[in-house]
């Protein structure tokens, strides 16, 4: 049986406001970042806050960043 790991990852985000992208998400997991990648696609509450580059020219990745979802929230 496999491991859940959104709310691993949502507790993690939780506790960054700013947000972290899924190479800084994936060093507090032990997962590879295409696997958190994989596993946000999935969560309706994380999202793409903003854009970072490490370094002039290099590939931009996502910041992303989870919500608190109000426990009287109506399901789609």
């Amino acid at each position: 049986m496999r491991k859940l790991r959104g709310p691993e990852i949502r507790k993690i985000l939780l506790q960054h406001e700013y947000g972290l992208t899924a190479k800084e998400i994936a060093t507090y997991t032990n997962m590879t970042a295409d696997s958190v990648t994989k596993c946000i696609k999935t969560m309706s509450d994380v999202y793409i806050d903003s854009w970072s580059s490490l370094k002039k020219g290099l590939k931009y990745m996502p910041v992303y960043i989870a919500i608190k979802v109000p426990e009287d929230c109506p399901k789609p």
